[in-house]
């Protein structure tokens, strides 16, 4: 048996963990054998025995490492990674708190212009029912004045509320995306994590 025929084995085997645990446990044996190096393979696959074993303790909740084999490099990647995170820290923060700025810079900039665009609307429904309060009291003037203000007044009103109700579901729209694109963002960073 080969690592790659033992890796196929074990993830049919374990094909009904949760996902995330699956990986975990695929990861971690990925990991095991590349750390041994391809001259300690089959040592590798003898001391875990067959695939059926480690899915059996694995679904049983017998996960556990295994010891490392002789002679298999130590693992250093968890100082390395924290050597290079505070090496990458003068230069990832503030980069990170910038990205953070231009996005609440654009969520602000997205929620002023539907704001802007949603007032416009309001004063044209504002201004249809003064042109239509107009149309009453020029009586007086003749009724071709008095339609004239009237159907304008109708027309101010109609388009006022179509964008109004535009300009609302256009905002909720601006919103969802905004905040999906943030959880997004959040979730990838903690999957890489």
């Amino acid at each position: 048996m080969t690592k790659d025929e033992f890796l196929t084995t074990l993830r049919t085997l374990i094909q009904d963990m949760p996902p995330e645990d699956r990986r975990d446990v695929m990861n971690y044996y990925t990991e095991y054998f590349e750390d041994a190096g391809p001259e300690r393979e089959q040592e590798v696959l003898h001391q875990l025995g067959s695939p059926e074993q480690v899915a059996r303790e694995v679904l049983g909740g017998g996960f556990a490492p295994a010891q490392e084999p002789a002679g298999a490099p130590r693992r250093s990647r968890g100082l390395i990674s924290a050597i290079a995170m505070i090496c990458a820290a003068p230069i990832a923060l503030p980069l990170m708190a910038a990205g953070v700025l231009v996005v609440c810079c654009m969520a602000l900039a997205a929620l002023l212009c539907v704001g802007g665009l949603l007032l416009a609307a309001v004063v044209v429904v504002m201004m249809g029912g003064v042109s239509m309060g107009a149309a009453l009291f020029a009586g007086g003037l003749g009724s071709g004045t008095v339609l004239y203000f009237l159907g304008s007044g109708l027309v101010l009103l109609a388009f006022g509320v179509l964008f109004v109700a535009l300009f609302v579901r256009f905002g909720v729209f601006c919103f969802r995306k905004i905040t999906d694109w943030a959880s997004d963002f959040v979730n990838r960073r903690r999957v890489r994590q």
